[in-house]
């Protein structure tokens, strides 16, 4: 019974090793709905007082940067795992060099204001775009070279609502770190 138990927790939380073998991925839980337990316990380890920052939903998928210290190299992943750099995930590879800038700049401004050496910076966020049908605007497939093969950019909400964007975006939720 424990055997099959570890295997589903296996298949659900797969874990993506650093070179050194630490652990480095962390699953980005979905966010519960506020109710009187969740209230309750957050009023018991003394967060209900802190201020709290809320956005609006936006309906895309699930999108990591990762900047491990020492690496030249900025990882990236989707909600199941870092993705190896000739994955294609919705073309977000168009989104790279934009991405780089801001985790390197993210990571700037948390060792200053720190006063500390950071291992890992990691921004969460929601890929999304990709799709915005409108009489007024051309329909373009749009590419990027991943892996020496262009690729095509693929919307990542195919429903009709919502469209955001004909173009791909990020948009960050959180951020999170952990010293050296």
């Amino acid at each position: 019974m424990l055997r099959r138990h570890f295997q589903l927790f296996l298949r659900r939380t797969p874990l993506w090793l650093a070179d050194d073998g630490s652990s480095l991925f962390e699953r980005y839980t979905e966010i519960e709905n506020s109710n009187e337990r969740r209230m309750s316990a957050l009023k018991a380890c003394g967060m209900f007082d802190d201020e709290w920052i809320a956005t609006e939903k936006v309906h895309g998928a699930n999108f990591g940067i990762y900047s491990i210290e020492g690496e030249k190299t900025i990882r990236y992943a989707k909600r199941s795992g870092i993705m190896p750099p000739t994955e294609h995930f919705f073309g977000y590879h168009m989104l790279v060099p934009q991405l780089q800038q801001y985790i390197t700049v993210t990571r700037e401004m948390l060792c200053d204001k720190l006063q500390k050496k950071l291992h890992t910076v990691l921004i969460n966020g929601e890929l999304f775009g990709g799709k915005y049908d409108h009489p007024s605007l051309q329909k373009t497939r749009k590419t990027v070279m991943v892996a020496g093969k262009p690729r095509t950019i693929s919307a990542v909400q195919t429903d009709s609502f919502p469209q955001y964007s004909p173009d791909l975006h990020f948009y960050a939720f959180d951020i999170k770190y952990k010293e050296t």
